[in-house]
């Protein structure tokens, strides 16, 4: 189990890291984040069998963001500062969980998860805590 933790926790750094860096970019240079959308998705996924595919709108499966390795792709520079101005508590941005804008995909085995849609507000959440 110790083992396990060790490496969720070089996850959480590894994936900070392209966070951070993926932002900073933005930042410096706006829209110009790359791209990681569905490098992890195996070739031809929807005509496969195979694979699980879950309705989570019908069985939600939560996860907590301080415990998982995330990886979000801010790409908006003036969104990337004005979520981590007006969030959480007194912002009137209260968590709706009907909101189809926040979409996540966990990577399994590795135990990622990689943000497909929210990439601001999740990392404004990921990053102010």
């Amino acid at each position: 189990m110790e083992r396990q933790r060790t490496l969720i926790k070089i996850l959480k750094i590894i994936c900070s890291s392209l966070n951070y860096q993926m932002a900073y970019q933005t930042l410096r240079m706006p829209h110009s984040t790359m791209n990681n959308t569905g490098w992890y998705t195996p070739p031809y996924h929807y005509e496969v069998k195979k694979y699980k595919t879950i309705d989570l709108l019908k069985n939600p499966i939560y996860i907590r963001s301080n415990e998982a390795a995330i990886i979000v792709q801010p790409w908006h520079n003036e969104r990337i500062i004005d979520n981590l101005i007006h969030i959480g508590g007194n912002s009137g941005n209260n968590l709706d969980e009907s909101n189809t804008n926040i979409r996540n995909e966990y990577v399994y085995p590795l135990g990622i998860v990689m943000c497909e849609g929210g990439n601001h507000s999740q990392f404004s959440g990921i990053h102010s805590k």
